[in-house]
């Protein structure tokens, strides 16, 4: 199946496929701390239905795998889904893979009781429309974790500036939320992200 992808998507498939390799073992990614300590704030069956959008290597879905749940890789880069489920087989992690954007999930409605996204969503050419497929395939009470890097509210120096050196080192990097923009998109779900949502910030980059 064909899929078309924007300049934005375009620019972080090339990077990733070219970077799978770098993102096993060792990379700064494989501590789950921060997953590990969000967790404890979202009750979650055994074998709750899992979506890792954005997923890299898989640290964060073969976290919630180790857990027992029910869990799907979804990612726009191929390499990094095989690396992805390379890992898992070693481990004996019994995972689902899929290749798609962050900004269409193709799934149906209210498929997943958690969606996570780590330390990736400033990538993502539409971030308004991640938050709007996830609160889609979320099932009612379900929970939304991101986590990524931010920059202040009414910051609008430090903003271009952390923007130009983030292109410097990647040249997918997109935007990071500030935490307003993080409220509204959230907001902008009404009802359901009132009672669907976790959604975390971390300043790690």
């Amino acid at each position: 199946m064909r899929v078309d992808f924007d300049n934005i998507q375009t620019a972080a498939l090339n990077q990733f496929s070219r970077q799978s390799e770098r993102y096993g073992s060792g990379h700064i990614l494989q501590n789950i701390d921060d997953v590990a300590e969000a967790l404890r704030s979202i009750p979650l069956q055994s074998g709750a239905k899992a979506l890792d959008v954005a997923t890299g290597a898989g640290h964060t879905g073969l976290f919630l795998a180790s857990l027992g749940h029910d869990v799907t890789l979804a990612d726009i880069a191929q390499p990094m889904l095989d690396k992805a489920a390379r890992t898992a087989a070693e481990r004996g992690l019994p995972v689902k893979t899929a290749l798609h954007s962050a900004e269409q999930l193709p799934y149906p409605g209210e498929t997943f009781d958690l969606v996570t996204c780590r330390v990736a969503a400033h990538h993502f050419s539409s971030p308004e429309r991640f938050i709007a497929e996830t609160a889609k395939v979320l099932k009612l009470g379900g929970h939304l974790l991101l986590i990524d890097g931010t920059v202040a509210d009414d910051q609008p120096e430090a903003q271009a500036w952390l923007h130009a050196v983030e292109k410097l080192r990647d040249p997918s990097h997109h935007r990071f939320l500030t935490p307003r923009n993080g409220r509204r998109f959230a907001k902008s779900r009404d009802w359901q992200f009132a009672r669907q949502t976790c959604f975390l910030s971390n300043s790690r980059t």
